[in-house]
């Protein structure tokens, strides 16, 4: 007599496990994957003299996400399909193999249409083509039983995300600058992770240049800081549109915005620049054919309003040596000069890099500038301490008077002086103002090493500005030019501009002139002619 799991021929019946946790509780609480689930239904399957290969084993934990479970259990489903000789599948219980009708039809047709045998071992209930009507009610009524159970999950998860976001506190993974972690009090916070925020600062200070692409601040900050981006374009969108570096969550699904408790990276201005930056590229894509050109979308025509636009030219000479060229000129979009019979002028990159270098040049004080100027930021160094100074010692005395209240309420609640609610009120009010001037203090502390940063750096470009030019590649060019001048203009004859703030008060303090003579400079600018 044969077993009834076996064939005709007296050949043991193939089977396949499908095993999945619904929760990281669920996987330390009884049903884990490893310890419980596959290693029972093994044991089933040698009970009752079921094959198993390990290859026939589908096991998936649904904390992965909603698209790794259907994939898992797609690829079960098709497998069995694909394979006669899989005549049963093992699954610990109804709602580990069904999660919702769907999963269930599709079941059923495994039963009905393909004379699948399906065994649910904690059940201890086994469907096939030819159960009883009694049983397939057992089975409905089992998987209605799930249903419910899925969606009251669901419906408790939503509610816990909504209640956490009114709160202000973040209910899914944290953004990169930023890690999940606890506070003194042992609670959950989410709090910066220094050497993240920094990038993310640089990411944000970079782009709202508009001298970057997605792609090119990617690739510069991957080399600067060993990040590996797997999707740039995509990763530096996300970080760069991402309103919690704000203090806004955006929950995708509703697109509702909450905001939260805890610091921010990037100041409200900056983060409007960027949107902006990355409007305007938007708006005026343009195919550059991967031709660097410095001053690309930097100068405009005074006449039309027209951008001066960047054209590549070769030209090969009688010895056969080829020469390439940028030349910059007006695109005439508005068709201003053709509808006013003007000419085009034309500049070459080069007569241009020239003269921002010779401007740069003139920019350098005398070293006996650069020791009032080093004198003035050294009084400005001691007056930006004495502030620092001050702040810090008051933020910290009422941190600590606020810490001696607390300490007092805990005793005056031990006490019994006040009530629960009373001891939980004014506990949570002094907690949420010492995180305040915490901080207050680490914001403070981070200006402070910002503000060496930024004199070091001024100093080194006042010095050599123009060697540093000279050398620099074209994306460096553009950042010192935006460092230090706005508003370039090409008329077809002339190149001028304005200079940014501190550097237009610096030079206006000796006497309108670039350290010697403002005119000087004045007379530099008429130095090339258009180029027909």
């Amino acid at each position: 007599m044969t077993n009834k799991f076996e064939t005709n021929l007296g050949q043991k019946r193939k089977a396949v496990i499908f095993a999945r946790v619904s929760t990281a509780r669920q996987e330390k609480e009884g049903l884990s994957l490893k310890e419980i689930q596959i290693p029972r239904a093994k044991e089933y399957a040698e009970k009752h003299g079921l094959e198993v290969n390990d290859k026939d084993i589908f096991s998936v934990s649904e904390t992965g996400g909603q698209y790794k479970i259907r994939k898992k259990f797609t690829e079960m489903v098709n497998y069995v399909k694909k394979h006669d000789d899989i005549t049963d599948i093992i699954a610990f219980r109804v709602d580990r193999i069904t999660r919702n009708f769907q999963d269930a039809v599709v079941v059923d047709d495994l039963r009905s249409k393909y004379n699948k045998r399906i065994h649910f071992i904690d059940d201890n209930f086994v469907l096939d083509k030819d159960s009883k009507s009694n049983d397939i009610l057992q089975w409905d009524m089992k998987v209605l039983i799930a249903r419910q159970y899925l969606e009251r999950v669901k419906e408790d998860g939503l509610n816990s995300k909504l209640s956490k976001l009114r709160k202000g506190e973040l209910p899914w993974s944290a953004p990169f600058g930023y890690q999940h972690a606890k506070d003194a009090n042992g609670r959950k916070t989410v709090a910066v992770i220094p050497d993240k925020a920094y990038i993310v600062r640089e990411a944000f200070l970079r782009y709202s240049t508009g001298n970057y692409s997605y792609e090119s601040l990617a690739a510069e900050l991957d080399m600067e800081f060993g990040l590996h981006f797997g999707n740039a374009k995509d990763t530096m969108f996300r970080l760069l549109k991402n309103k919690f570096y704000i203090g806004i969550m955006v929950d995708n699904k509703t697109g509702d915005e909450y905001p939260h408790n805890y610091e921010h990276l990037v100041s409200m201005d900056l983060f409007n620049r960027v949107q902006d930056a990355i409007d305007g590229h938007c708006r005026n894509r343009r195919r550059y054919y991967g031709i660097e050109s410095v001053y690309r979308a930097m100068i405009r025509c005074p006449i039309c309003g027209c951008c001066i636009t960047s054209d590549h030219k070769r030209k090969k000479q009688k010895n056969g040596n080829v020469h390439e060229y940028i030349y910059y000129h007006c695109t005439d979009a508005k068709h201003k000069h053709r509808d006013d019979g003007l000419k085009i002028g034309r500049i070459e990159e080069k007569k241009v890099n020239l003269f921002m270098e010779e401007l740069l040049r003139m920019l350098k004080p005398p070293e006996e500038r650069m020791a009032e100027l080093r004198d003035l930021l050294s009084k400005a160094h001691a007056e930006k301490n004495l502030y620092f100074d001050e702040k810090r010692a008051e933020w910290m005395s009422e941190q600590k008077r606020l810490l001696n209240r607390q300490r007092k309420t805990y005793d005056l609640y031990m006490d019994g002086s006040i009530t629960r609610e009373d001891y939980n009120e004014n506990m949570s009010r002094y907690r949420e103002a010492v995180s305040d001037l915490e901080m207050k203090l680490k914001n403070i502390n981070a200006h402070d090493q910002g503000y060496y940063i930024t004199v070091s750096y001024l100093m080194n470009l006042f010095e050599h500005a123009a060697d540093i030019f000279e050398v620099a590649k074209a994306n460096e060019k553009r950042q010192i030019l935006s460092l230090l001048l706005s508003d370039l203009e090409f008329d077809g004859e002339t190149i001028n501009f304005t200079l940014l703030e501190p550097f237009d008060k610096l030079f206006k303090r000796q006497k309108g002139s670039v350290w010697q003579g403002r005119q000087e400079l004045n007379s530099h600018l008429r130095f090339w002619r258009p180029l027909y």
